[in-house]
């Protein structure tokens, strides 16, 4: 019962804080710790109902493998638009589209991966850990489910804020926009964030590419017999 409730405060008090932030940065942060709760939950369930962790390791890892993905490649593109504007301040980001559209994509995809949009790979992160937890077939499991699934919602409320102001708002007064146009950033992150957002695209296409990582850990664990 502990690491279940552990699991359902990680992901609650990750989300409320980070649905308050005006700082990108700090969002993405705070993203970060909901998104261990919802790995947590398949452990949580199972725990605390006495269950088998076989499923629950399956999609922890599964989880884990495409949620590395794609929140290395949201931190850097935060990184390079923070940098290129010289403010995290979600309010300095209006109409990023306009000026730096390669950027504003790049956001744009890690941010409804992390939601977990489709096709995008975080859906069938998440996927996976509602399976386990539901799996699990007990109160235990239904509950954290339904937390989850409040918890993404509220997610997925701050994620679409972000691309609301970069994709809708007016650009800021002041902000030059033709320096900004013409701004280099050094091509090992540049290649980074390419990479990344290629993998997110084709993990979502093709998650069994990660689920059959997910598959052999589980396979190792009952090899242990852990």
């Amino acid at each position: 019962p502990i690491l279940w409730l552990v699991s359902v405060l990680t992901m609650t008090v990750g989300n409320v804080v980070a649905i308050k932030q005006t700082n990108v940065l700090r969002i993405l942060g705070y993203s970060s710790i909901a998104q261990a709760g919802f790995m947590l939950a398949p452990f949580g369930a199972a725990a605390a109902s006495g269950t088998d962790l076989a499923g629950p390791f399956y999609a922890t890892v599964t989880y884990l493998i495409i949620y590395a993905v794609m929140n290395l490649g949201a931190f850097a593109t935060v990184i390079l638009i923070g940098s290129r504007i010289g403010s995290y301040e979600l309010e300095d980001w209006g109409g990023l589209y306009r000026y730096a559209t390669g950027l504003a994509l790049a956001l744009a995809v890690f941010f409804m991966s992390l939601a977990g949009v489709p096709p995008l790979a975080g859906w069938f992160a998440k996927f996976a850990m509602f399976r386990a937890t539901i799996g699990v077939g007990n109160w235990w499991g239904y509950s954290i489910a339904i937390i989850a699934a409040v918890n993404a919602v509220i997610a997925f409320v701050y994620y679409a804020k972000v691309m609301k102001t970069a994709f809708f708002d007016p650009v800021p007064d002041g902000l030059d926009v033709e320096s900004m146009e013409r701004v280099e950033f050094p091509s090992p992150i540049g290649f980074a964030v390419g990479l990344t957002a290629f993998g997110v695209i084709i993990l979502g296409v093709f998650p069994g590419l990660a689920a059959n990582i997910g598959d052999f850990s589980s396979e190792i664990l009952a090899a242990l017999g852990l």
